[in-house]
């Protein structure tokens, strides 16, 4: 799994269960779930993306194969939006 990092343009606030992200180069927003919103905070924190997902595969009370499954599923679809770009470590 490749480490990523938030972009710069993208601001975060948590609301709740959920954690909205407001990409600033484009005015759009996303909302993710808690779980997803934790892998984001641990992200943000510099955390590496493996790393990230194994502690909120610990933090959920769910089997960690599907935690991982669905986890790397929000990380693709981060990228794919360009919230996200690789980190250099």
């Amino acid at each position: 799994m490749i480490d990523v990092k938030p972009e710069r343009h993208v601001v975060s606030v948590v609301d709740g269960e959920d954690t909205i992200l407001l990409d600033l180069k484009r005015n759009l927003y996303y909302s993710l779930n808690e779980p997803a919103g934790r892998l984001w905070a641990l992200l943000s924190d510099g955390m590496p993306t493996a790393a990230a997902v194994e502690q909120v595969s610990l933090e959920y009370d769910a089997a960690p194969a599907i935690v991982k499954a669905d986890l790397t599923a929000v990380v693709q679809g981060l990228r794919e939006a360009e919230l996200v770009s690789p980190a250099v470590r």
